[in-house]
């Protein structure tokens, strides 16, 4: 099972679930996990605290809006 990370300055809380999880583009990085997932929805930016998906939500909110 996954392993909640604590939050941090790379660490982020979903906002669906409220687990935490390492978002890239936060941390800086030039990508993030959430960018190889189809492009439906908008990323929010870094300053954005909205939007902020657990891997798992976001997956679900993708799969939700490519059946409509």
């Amino acid at each position: 099972p996954d392993t909640p990370l604590p939050l941090s300055a790379t660490n982020t809380a979903c906002t669906a679930c409220g687990k935490p999880f390492r978002c890239g583009f936060r941390a800086g990085d030039s990508t993030c996990w959430c960018a190889a997932l189809p492009q439906v929805i908008p990323v929010p930016g870094q300053s954005s605290k909205e939007g902020r998906l657990y891997p798992d939500c976001l997956r679900k909110q993708v799969e939700a809006m490519q059946q409509q």
